[in-house]
């Protein structure tokens, strides 16, 4: 392969980066270990050193990077390598990536073409091998100096399926570091002004693909990632000792929330589950019976509301044979200038609007039903004012009943349900209190289940996963089961959350491979850590934000 030449400006660093790294000779007195086999349901941690740093030897960068890391990402399977060392016996390979000591950039090429080519070369076929041979692992990768012009000349060779699996890449002290200012710097963590890398700014910097699993840390004074010729005449500055004494342990756990985040969507439950985990058997069988059988599947309907060909509502539908085709495309009796006046609903095959914004203020429910191919239905106003209080809650049908599950000021101070039914032509329901606060308003999705009030909790949970909240109609909603599912608040924000029967759906829209929409469930039978995980033939990136999606 090509590589890049050094500029004139690293010839009068270069000598600096000698005391910086002076002491550090790649040899003996590192500590053997195994490599380590697949990390199923964790995450593997590839660290690639710097310039004349040796495998193994603390301290170093890597060994705190292992540690750090390590322990914010306590209770899943774990494992470290070092590049140059794939044989994992604490010394570096014979043909391995050799971190040459960067003074070698002064008299010889052999800093690019013997080192960093090296490198870049190991790193890409060892990347691809491996998540061949563990497809259920994430990759953490950190690097420092040299090792982080390794890292970011060989991402973007790498395919799409590889850059799945990596759960973040740390960079720290990038001789390319691109400080981007006045631009989207998404990538940047800490920079010291806006001069870039001593052997100048690798750009693009990072695949765009990587958004928010890439960080580059410059330090303060760090003549190597910001170019400062003042302070390479003075020894480098603070580009050895900061990142092992700060800067990497100060990134730990920013890198850990996005590990996890990863590791959970490429560990479906039936892979990845606590330890020990055995799904349960059917409510009141003996003792040691087996599993009930998984739920049939559910339709995945999309109520489509904005760019419409049609000008009207649209129904399209995934079948649950696969989700890659849907016998229902169909256009309703509703015109487009309701879009945005209400909730859109199905209840089983039917569509149902909830109209929040009317003429005379009131709400009003109307239906198109499938067996009049979305063009008959009822319509009726109802004795709930959307005047006053759409924007204190939300509207919910069971059933053929419209509920308004009130967050807002209420008079009680606890979140409230009020119902219209279908039986007294909606001009009256039940009034109940609930055993919820307001002030969890804004956490997540609440729905009906026949009477009973659920709050899928998605947003500040305290055990760091969706959870799962019950206030039901026998207890006058002030009870109910509480329960902490599978499911990763990362995605609170990625499509819609659903309770059908007494399972939970999540349909992801949004930052799916390929941009296709998945359907996630939890089901009850499970203690909501097992289900199904399935791409649809429906794009997210087109229609993601085009309407209301629902399982049932």
């Amino acid at each position: 392969m090509g590589v890049e030449r050094p500029g004139r400006r690293w010839v009068a660093a270069a000598m600096s980066l000698v005391t910086v790294v002076a002491g550090f000779v790649v040899g003996a007195g590192s500590v053997a270990r195994a490599e380590p086999g697949c990390q199923t349901g964790g995450e593997l941690a590839i660290f690639v050193r710097g310039s004349g740093r040796a495998i193994t030897n603390p301290p170093t960068e890597a060994a705190v990077f292992f540690s750090k890391i390590g322990a914010a990402l306590q209770g899943t399977p774990f494992g470290t390598l070092e590049l140059g060392d794939q044989d994992g016996n604490g010394f570096q390979d014979s043909n391995g990536y050799p971190a040459v000591d960067a003074a070698w950039a002064v008299v010889m090429p052999d800093y690019y073409n013997v080192s960093a080519s090296t490198g870049v070369l190991e790193l890409f076929d060892y990347l691809n091998r491996r998540v061949l041979s563990c497809p259920h692992e994430t990759t953490v990768i950190g690097a420092f100096s040299q090792g982080a012009q390794v890292v970011g000349d060989t991402l973007p060779m790498l395919n799409q399926n590889v850059l799945n699996h990596i759960g973040y890449v740390a960079l720290y002290g990038d001789p390319k570091f691109n400080v981007a200012c006045g631009q989207d710097r998404w990538w940047v963590r800490l920079s010291n002004g806006c001069t870039g890398g001593i052997l100048g700014a690798r750009n693009p910097y990072m695949p765009s693909v990587l958004r928010n699993r890439v960080g580059s840390w410059c330090a303060n004074d760090d003549a190597i990632c910001s170019s400062n010729p003042v302070i390479a005449a003075f020894g480098g500055g603070s580009h050895s000792s900061v990142y092992q004494n700060t800067w990497i342990s100060a990134s730990a756990s920013l890198i850990a929330s996005a590990t996890r985040s990863k590791v959970q969507q490429l560990n479906p439950p039936s892979v990845y589950a606590p330890p020990g985990y055995v799904p349960p058997p059917a409510p009141g069988s003996p003792p040691g019976s087996p599993p009930p059988p998984p739920p049939a599947l559910p339709n995945l309907w999309f109520v489509k509301t904005h760019n419409t060909g049609s000008g009207r509502i649209e129904v399209h539908n995934a079948a649950p044979t696969g989700y890659m085709s849907g016998p229902v495309h169909s256009t309703t009796r509703f015109i487009w200038v309701d879009q945005d006046k209400g909730v859109w609903q199905m209840v089983g095959p039917d569509l149902w609007f909830i109209k929040t914004t009317t003429d005379n203020g009131m709400v009003e429910v109307h239906s198109a039903t499938a067996a009049s191919g979305y063009y008959g239905g009822v319509s009726y106003a109802t004795y709930l004012n959307g005047a006053v209080d759409a924007s204190k809650g939300v509207y919910r049908m069971s059933g053929n009943t419209v509920f308004f599950v009130k967050l807002g000021d209420t008079g009680s101070g606890m979140v409230e349900l009020h119902a219209a039914t279908a039986a007294s032509n909606y001009q009256s329901g039940q009034h109940s209190v609930t055993r919820f606060s307001p002030a969890d308003r804004y956490n997540g999705v609440w729905q009906m289940v026949g009477g009973d009030l659920w709050f899928i909790k998605t947003r500040n949970t305290s055990s760091g996963r969706v959870e799962i909240h019950i206030a039901t109609a026998a207890s006058g909603y002030q009870s109910g089961p509480d329960v902490v599912t599978w499911f990763s608040p990362a995605d609170q924000d990625n499509g819609s959350w659903q309770i059908l029967g007494h399972d939970l759906y999540f349909v992801k829209t949004h930052s799916t491979p390929g941009d296709m929409v998945e359907v996630h469930s939890m089901t009850e039978s499970s203690g909501y850590w097992e289900g199904m995980h399935t791409t649809t033939y429906l794009n997210g990136a087109v229609d993601g934000n085009n309407g209301w999606w629902w399982v049932g």
